[in-house]
């Protein structure tokens, strides 16, 4: 099966659980077989063959070919024979599953048609259908703005307060906090939802629909303190509450699903939400979840703001095993400029340690962040000194590696230092010979016998 990101699992930790009825049978079914695949190179795309089974009579076979056109290779421009029958499904499939993995593929594609299709959708008689066409709108961003009026309608309709998950069964919502995301994803083009999201923020009574009402009215008014001091006040929840899913396990502390709720919604505002970042720094200390403090540093990072706690702070969590941390601290650091030279022995420190959770693939794009703050703040020789340290390293990801590479080549005569490790390399690594012998081209002029 394929490694589920860090950033999946954050999304499936900040929602509630749920066993996954009948037709989450067809989901697996059709994700069990897609696993059974070979994953290498994905084959052309046999549109004929796609159009065939997503018109079969049976739903398990119209659900797995959705499911391996969600999970393959993005389609840049679908031709317009498979929106429409993607868009068909989401109109007319009996299948829930079906209808959900349309909208999903509607929303990556952003295409007009696509969009008309789930504009259609928010008016399913079917709230989980609904609220999946809501949450995929929210992809389109401000080219959604047509569809406004249809989204404000699944705030207070007689199905608001269903319950509907979307984009895994972890996340568990009623209809109206998706619409409500979807406006705020839209931003000021969705004015005319103001007055009904300020009236939700102050009085709805589920909290997360309040606290993602409070980011939409940032979002779309371009700042409100009210929304922000309602967002604050949520990152200091503590109340000795549980959300336990239907078959009473895996319960989950409410307080800290809203604190983390809260703060990914500020770092979502960024600047807009800037006056926050005193608090928040204060605060900081006192968070001990690990997804909080996460979302916390995104904001720091999108606030715009150079100050050097936030150095400091990002500095601490370098040390962390957790990759959800380490990669927004590096994103953090990275927003502060010169300030972040601060933090060179850390980034070292996450470059040669070896973590000990996550994926090969995340702690790699973790680390590439890392090399490309190292170069945008060290000196030439500092940063020659830690890309050599690295790069002896056996275990080095090849694509960590090659990112090295090209960052000593581009150095030229300045990375002297790093020829010795770049022959030692030449020496393990035959695969990547001519990259290698390229950067030693470069950094002497006269090597010319390197192989």
């Amino acid at each position: 099966m394929k490694t589920i990101s860090h950033l999946f699992l954050l999304a499936a930790m900040l929602g509630g659980y749920e066993s996954i009825a009948s037709h989450g049978i067809i989901l697996m079914q059709a994700a069990s077989a897609a696993d059974t695949e070979d994953e290498s190179l994905p084959p052309p795309l046999d549109v004929p063959g796609l159009l065939n089974r997503l018109r079969s009579d049976d739903a398990t076979v119209r659900c797995q070919a959705l499911n391996e056109l969600s999970r393959g290779k993005p389609i840049q421009k679908p031709p317009d024979a498979l929106v429409d029958a993607i868009g068909h499904i989401l109109a007319h499939d009996t299948e829930p599953t079906a209808r959900v993995y349309a909208c999903g593929l509607l929303g990556r594609w952003h295409s007009p048609a696509s969009l008309e299709y789930l504009r259609r959708g928010v008016t399913s008689k079917d709230p989980q259908t609904r609220a999946s066409a809501v949450s995929h709108l929210s992809l389109y961003g401000e080219k959604a703005a047509a569809a406004v009026a249809d989204i404000i309608s699944t705030l207070d309709d007689e199905s608001s307060d269903e319950i509907t998950w979307v984009g895994a069964p972890f996340n568990l919502q009623p209809v109206r906090y998706f619409g409500v995301n979807a406006l705020g994803d839209i931003g000021p083009s969705a004015k005319a939802a103001l007055p009904k999201l300020v009236s939700m923020l102050r009085d709805d009574d589920d909290p997360l629909t309040r606290i993602a009402a409070a980011r939409a009215v940032i979002l779309i008014g371009e700042g409100d303190d009210e929304a922000l001091r309602m967002l604050l006040d949520e990152l200091s929840t503590d109340e000795d509450e549980h959300v336990v899913d239907d078959i009473g396990e895996l319960p989950r502390d409410a307080s800290v699903k809203r604190r983390t709720k809260a703060a990914m919604a500020i770092a979502d505002a960024g600047r807009l939400a800037k006056a926050a970042l005193p608090v928040m720094l204060e605060m900081y200390p006192r968070e001990k979840e690990m997804i909080a403090r996460a979302m916390y540093l995104s904001a720091f990072a999108n606030f715009g703001v150079l100050d050097p706690q936030i150095v400091k702070i990002a500095k601490s969590e370098l040390y962390s095993d957790e990759p959800a941390l380490l990669e927004s601290a590096v994103k953090a650091l990275d927003s502060q400029d010169d300030l972040a030279r601060q933090a060179i022995p850390e980034l070292r420190h996450l470059l040669l340690a070896a973590s000990k959770r996550g994926d090969q693939s995340t702690i790699a794009h973790i680390q590439l962040r890392a090399i490309a703050l190292i170069a945008k703040v060290a000196s030439v020789d500092v940063a020659v000194d830690v890309f050599r340290e690295k790069l002896s390293q056996p275990s080095a990801d090849p694509e960590v590696a090659s990112a090295i590479i090209q960052r000593l080549k581009s150095y030229g005569p300045r990375a002297r230092n790093a020829v010795p490790t770049l022959r030692d390399v030449l020496k393990r690594h035959r695969a990547a010979e001519d990259e290698i012998i390229e950067a030693l081209t470069e950094i002497e002029e006269e090597t010319t016998t390197a192989r």
